[in-house]
């Protein structure tokens, strides 16, 4: 069975919530260079969160952020499942280790108001929400906060991570 296949397959259990199903479908493709393709460690971790098998979901945030260093999302996915262990002084550390790469994402801009939200750090919450505002859609909310063409509503189905991806510009 091709690739494709499997991370289809394996997606689609993970939706339905059988999580043992999913990995199991991962675990079938065979030893090689498909077996650790970026494809297969982020259906990896998408199964590993959605089950809240914390440990196991920031093992494979740590396996991407390494091999692409550039790419915001897995940062934030490492220090969200590092919130979500009990490590928040970590995770926003993990963010703040990477300020100098993603100050002007707006991505990360929020990720670091969230993780400071909860500290009852308001003030730093907002200053990293508010630059996060000035023209995306901010994660989290229904809102389009215009700032160059009106588009419709989001979806509150949409993950917030995968919304605030879409809309950034291509790199």
């Amino acid at each position: 069975m091709n690739l494709r296949t499997r991370l289809s397959r394996s997606n689609g259990y993970r939706e339905l919530g059988m999580f043992d199903e999913s990995i199991l479908e991962l675990e079938a493709i065979e030893f090689g260079e498909d077996r650790w393709h970026p494809l297969v460690i982020e259906a990896r971790y998408k199964t590993y969160r959605d089950a809240e098998e914390w440990e196991l979901a920031k093992i494979m945030a740590v396996l991407l952020t390494k091999r692409f260093p550039d790419q915001v999302k897995w940062l934030i996915n490492k220090s969200e499942a590092m919130r979500e262990m009990g490590d928040p002084p970590g995770a926003m550390q993990a963010l703040k280790d990477a300020q100098d790469r993603f100050a002007e994402n707006a991505e990360y801009l929020f990720a670091v108001g969230r993780m400071h939200a909860p500290t009852d750090k308001l003030m730093e919450a907002r200053a990293g929400i508010e630059p996060a505002n000035r023209g995306f859609a901010v994660p989290g909310l229904t809102t389009w906060l215009p700032r160059h063409s009106p588009k419709p509503l989001l979806s509150i189905d949409f993950h917030p991570i995968e919304q605030a991806k879409s809309l950034l510009p291509p790199s």
